[in-house]
């Protein structure tokens, strides 16, 4: 009887220990702080300890359920070291995973916005392409369930990968709470991806379904050259209504129906070149004048970014925007706003 009992209490902690091994959860995160000095147009000179986009703690894992299947999900937040401020929510999901793909329910990013993280070489930086520089769309920013970059509310699958080439797409349930104005109206966005080697290419479609123009397109691509240390990339985003609802033009905005202002297109493109630890970098990106008027603007960067280690690094850099009409003594972060910046900054990833 005693030996029965033994053995039992052996298989209960051999099994609890498969479960354990079958289910995967990881710490991680980053804190990315940067030095700048902005002017602004016919405003003010400051410099400012700020916090960038790669400052960030999350949580995600796996558990594998049988017949090749497993739940995925994550939480992640942005953190604050600057001015110790409170944790804000980022990508934040449960779902499925098998043979057939991932299907995950909560918030995370449009298939038009995942695209240009995996272009932008500077990205979570002070000269992200969609940060100060606005040298990308603000559809590649912000949060909400009204055609955002991060999308709330959302459903998100992607298919599994067929010689390099993908499909992604999200669906979000718009909240009627947050936005009564676009009541029944269902942003979704969808995405074709190529990642091969030293190639990687996307086509991106996006719309808020609010009427009007409501839509856009990207298509961009990156190629390395690694035998050179050299690579080329870029986007080009076609505006019908959707890029100028994002950036507010022409008193367009993202949750207005109806808006009929378009034709911001935008593009930006960049080249790396390796030198042992350090990339250098420059980058060019303009947006032409909308329906709206002359609202346009042209921007570029020069930078370089030294690591230190796989997960340490630092950038020093300069940028300047110029925008048609641009309002005086905005702030840097206004899209609006002509100004150069210099930053001097350092991350670490864990």
């Amino acid at each position: 009887m005693k030996k029965h009992l033994l053995a039992s209490a052996v298989s209960t902690v051999l099994a609890g220990s498969m479960i354990v091994a079958q289910a995967d959860t990881t710490l991680y995160g980053g804190i990315s702080l940067d030095v700048r000095n902005s002017d602004v147009d016919n405003g003010k000179s400051s410099t400012s300890m700020e916090n960038d986009e790669g400052s960030k703690i999350g949580v995600k894992g796996s558990e594998d359920i049988g017949s090749g299947a497993q739940v995925v999900w994550k939480l992640e937040w942005m953190v604050d070291p600057v001015n110790s401020a409170a944790l804000t929510g980022r990508d934040q999901y449960l779902g499925m995973k098998n043979e057939l793909g991932q299907l995950v329910l909560g918030t995370t990013s449009t298939a038009y916005k995942s695209a240009a993280g995996k272009i932008d070489p500077f990205y979570e930086t002070t000269f992200e392409a969609r940060g100060l520089l606005n040298q990308m769309s603000a559809l590649h920013s912000g949060k909400g369930d009204a055609g955002q970059g991060r999308a709330t509310n959302v459903i998100r699958y992607d298919s599994p990968s067929f010689k390099g080439a993908s499909l992604s797409g999200t669906y979000s349930l718009n909240n009627q709470n947050s936005n009564p104005t676009l009541s029944n109206k269902d942003p979704y966005s969808l995405g074709l991806q190529y990642d091969n080697g030293p190639l990687y290419a996307a086509l991106d479609y996006i719309t808020n379904d609010a009427g009007g123009d409501d839509q856009a397109y990207s298509v961009g691509a990156k190629y390395l050259f690694e035998s050179l240390g050299l690579s080329v990339g870029g986007m080009y985003e076609v505006d019908k209504g959707m890029i100028s609802r994002a950036e507010g033009l022409g008193g367009a905005s993202l949750t207005a129906p109806d808006t009929k202002v378009d034709g911001a297109n935008q593009w930006y493109g960049y080249t790396t070149y390796g030198i042992g630890n350090a990339l250098l970098y420059g980058s060019y990106g303009k947006r032409e004048n909308s329906s709206a008027g002359k609202d346009g603007q042209d921007a570029w960067s020069v930078a370089v970014d030294y690591h230190f280690s796989k997960r340490t690094d630092a950038w020093l850099g300069y940028g300047s925007k110029d925008v048609n009409g641009g309002s005086a003594g905005v702030s840097c972060t206004n899209v609006a706003s002509s100004c150069n910046v210099a930053s001097i900054g350092l991350r670490h990833n864990f």
